[in-house]
């Protein structure tokens, strides 16, 4: 496709994505699904754009804002036009020069912009690419910069500080990784890799867990045949530890409550060696029937998804104090993720996560029943927002005086990965760690 064609596709979904009541990576994906003549190449044009756009949203429009006026011009944020974000993109992100970028684009903004002067603004848009025009207050500056609501900066530098707040910011602004968990059931890791190398994608072991493998190019796994013998599952990394920190057992009775897609009962079925009985519950039916799907081809024979009721805890009530372990990844904002989905970042809102945190409490304390005493049930989320994390934990303790704190190092000792337990819970931020950002705490009832 002609690169103007691209540019005006970029423009169009773009308008889509901003007027989106639903995830950015789902109106991407119905964009590209309709748009059957787009090659792969198109399509990693148009989707590096767009992602860079929203990933970069803020910056871009306070850098517009700023040139426009000194072209003695109003900038209409948050809704400048499309085509102008597609121009501040290429020069303050890509460092797209004025005249490449008019060589590019100049006859579709003639069309839509003919009394703006193209060539002055990009001049202006360049001049202003490093923020020089902000006043120095952190929260303000750094929320500018790396585009993130700048509540959410504020928190993060009362927690970590200005210099790890701007480097936790910067890593979540990269593209993550292509992670994998190896099914050791069917394959050892060395063997899977040598399995993916031999279609001819390169790989290399993760750093933290055992299970894990990065993938070194971006290809659609969902067509290997290493895939679909069941050797691995796409598993990002911090997810895998989840799993570790449950601690399962052959012949223990599992329930992940918050089961989803099924990523962790699947893991939680390899860690038992198929032994002993998973159930899987979840509140939609599509992911559960995914789900069996995904248990056939990975030959995970203990898992058993059981569909339940949000407003109805008669299903899982036959399990009342019967787990041995209880996983619950909670609903949460995905704040922990936003390096794969950077929509998220303008979707949520302190609203948002006062809601969050209301839902995160009424499932804790209904899932918290099928603990046996003894037993313990797992906290998690891929949030970074204490609301959603350690006030969750608190609240919880203080109603429910028969569980206590489980530090969640002395459970990942067994798989040299304490140091990631500073405190009493499991912390993982992606400037750190490589991994998604998530949280979890190990709750233990008392015998």
């Amino acid at each position: 496709m002609k690169p103007l064609s691209l540019v005006g596709h970029v423009i169009e979904l773009y308008e889509l994505v901003r007027s989106a009541t639903v995830p950015t990576d789902a109106v991407v994906n119905d964009f590209v699904r309709e748009r059957r003549y787009l090659g792969s190449k198109d399509r990693r044009f148009l989707t590096d754009a767009l992602y860079g756009i929203v990933r970069h949203r803020k910056r871009l429009e306070a850098t517009l804002e700023h040139s426009l006026k000194q072209m003695n011009l109003w900038a209409p944020a948050p809704h400048v036009p499309a085509l102008w974000m597609y121009v501040a993109y290429k020069v303050c992100i890509r460092d797209r020069s004025p005249k490449a970028l008019l060589g590019e684009i100049s006859s579709l903004w003639i069309t839509s912009s003919p009394d703006v002067d193209l060539e002055r603004l990009s001049v202006l848009l360049q001049e202003n690419a490093q923020l020089r025009f902000l006043p120095e207050f952190p929260a303000l500056r750094l929320s500018t910069e790396y585009s993130y609501p700048t509540w959410m900066v504020e928190q993060w530098l009362r927690r970590l500080g200005e210099d790890e707040t701007r480097r936790l910011c910067a890593a979540m602004n990269e593209v993550a990784p292509v992670v994998i968990r190896v099914n050791t059931m069917m394959a050892s890791p060395e063997e899977c890799r040598a399995a993916l190398e031999k279609e001819g994608i390169p790989c290399h072991p993760t750093s933290l867990s055992p299970f894990g493998l990065i993938l070194e190019k971006r290809t659609n796994v969902h067509g290997l045949n290493a895939f679909r013998g069941g050797l691995f599952e796409i598993q990002d990394e911090g997810s895998q530890l989840l799993s570790l920190l449950v601690d399962p057992r052959r012949g223990q009775f599992i329930v992940d409550a918050c089961a989803g897609g099924g990523g962790k009962a699947l893991h939680l079925s390899v860690l038992m060696e198929n032994g002993g009985q998973i159930i899987a519950l979840d509140v939609d039916g599509h992911r559960l029937e995914r789900l069996r799907k995904r248990c056939r081809r990975a030959n995970a024979v203990n898992v058993e998804p059981v569909l339940v009721d949000k407003g109805d805890d008669s299903a899982e009530g036959s399990y009342v104090a019967m787990a041995d372990a209880v996983l619950v990844d909670a609903p949460c904002s995905g704040s922990g993720t936003i390096r794969r989905n950077p929509g998220t970042k303008w979707s949520l809102t302190q609203q948002a996560i006062a809601e969050y945190q209301y839902r995160q409490q009424s499932v804790l304390t209904r899932y918290s029943r099928l603990v046996k005493p003894g037993g313990r049930i797992v906290y998690a989320t891929c949030s970074l927002l204490e609301e959603e994390n350690e006030e969750v934990v608190q609240s919880f303790l203080s109603k429910q005086p028969s569980f206590r704190v489980q530090p969640a190092r002395e459970v990942l000792e067994k798989w040299n990965l304490q140091h990631l337990a500073e405190r009493e819970f499991l912390s993982l931020l992606p400037h750190r760690h490589g991994t998604d950002g998530f949280f979890a705490a190990v709750l233990a009832r008392n015998p």
